[in-house]
């Protein structure tokens, strides 16, 4: 499923070069495959709770554990793509800049979100659910509404960041700010993805889940 998901966002970001010879329907329904993206933050969201629960919180120890593991996962390989894109003598050389890309920050900022590895926008969602995924799960264990408030409450203090930089001083670069781009491109908008993803795993550890998703199965497939 990650490969296929994989495979559609990579078709999306190219299909400007297919579109003088596909069908006009064929490149429309191409310009829909960004869904590719919610796909791979659903399993994601999936693949981590059902394998790591709220484990990594009973110690300090394991929590550190589990986030040098997240992080091996994530930043060696970018950051050798990275140096090779700075290579180029015509992107900014600005601390600030480097600082923001080695640690995809940059993608909180609308104004650096289209500049480095732009794809890696997706990285810093992932790496921002990997940070919150066990104490999620843990909400989710006690009670899904618990998960989905903090979730909501995660939201709104984004919300608040942006806005308020951007009544203070106008928010010049675009720091959680304005609402589309926080809410399509940060965790802040998207964490919902990643809750629907965990829901099933927890569903799918439980008794009641499993006979819950045996009654809907048939007709979903269907």
């Amino acid at each position: 499923m990650r490969a296929i998901a994989a495979i559609m966002v990579f078709v999306y970001h190219n299909r400007k070069y297919w579109r003088h010879d596909l069908p006009f329907e064929v490149m429309r329904f191409i310009s829909e495959w960004h869904i590719g993206v919610t796909v791979f933050f659903v399993l994601s969201g999936f693949l981590l709770a059902y394998r790591y629960e709220e484990k990594p919180l009973e110690s300090k120890k394991s929590y550190l554990k589990y986030i040098l593991l997240r992080i091996a996962r994530i930043f060696p390989l970018y950051w050798i793509l990275l140096n090779c894109y700075f290579l180029d003598s015509t992107y900014s050389k600005n601390l600030d800049t480097y600082f923001l890309q080695y640690s995809l920050f940059y993608s909180l900022f609308e104004e650096y979100s289209v500049s480095g590895i732009v794809q890696a926008w997706s990285l810093t969602v992932e790496f921002f659910f990997y940070l919150l995924a066990p104490l999620l799960f843990l909400l989710l264990k006690k009670n899904w509404k618990y998960c989905m408030l903090f979730l909501i409450g995660f939201f709104l203090m984004g919300w608040s960041i942006g806005y308020g930089i951007h009544w203070y001083n106008g928010n010049p670069k675009g720091f959680l700010y304005p609402l589309k781009f926080m809410v399509g491109s940060t965790f802040f908008g998207r964490s919902t993805e990643f809750f629907f993803g965990m829901l099933l795993a927890y569903l799918m550890k439980q008794q009641k889940g499993i006979q819950f998703l045996t009654k809907i199965k048939n007709p979903t497939l269907w």
